[in-house]
C-alpha cells in the first residue's frame, strides 16, 4: 500500500518544470509539468501540465481531449 501523505514523496523535481514525455521517451518531449501535488484526502497525486505547441504535441493533446 502506497502512502499519499505529503511527506511520502519529493515532488521538487516535478515542480521545477519537469518535461512531459510521450511514452517515457526523452526524445519526445510534448510539454512541461507546471505543478504537481498530492491530495491526501483523495489519496492521489495530480499534475497540471502544459502541452507544447509543436504539431505532434498538439495531436497528443487532441487525443487526450477526445
Amino acid at each position: 500500500i502506497l502512502s499519499h501523505g505529503m511527506e511520502s514523496a519529493n515532488l521538487s523535481r516535478l515542480n521545477d518544470c519537469a518535461p512531459l514525455l510521450y511514452n517515457h521517451d526523452t526524445d519526445r518531449m510534448i510539454g512541461v509539468v507546471e505543478r504537481d501535488w498530492i491530495d491526501g484526502d483523495k489519496k492521489g497525486c495530480y499534475a497540471k501540465v502544459r502541452f507544447s505547441r509543436n504539431k505532434f504535441a498538439q495531436e497528443v493533446l487532441q487525443d487526450v481531449r477526445d
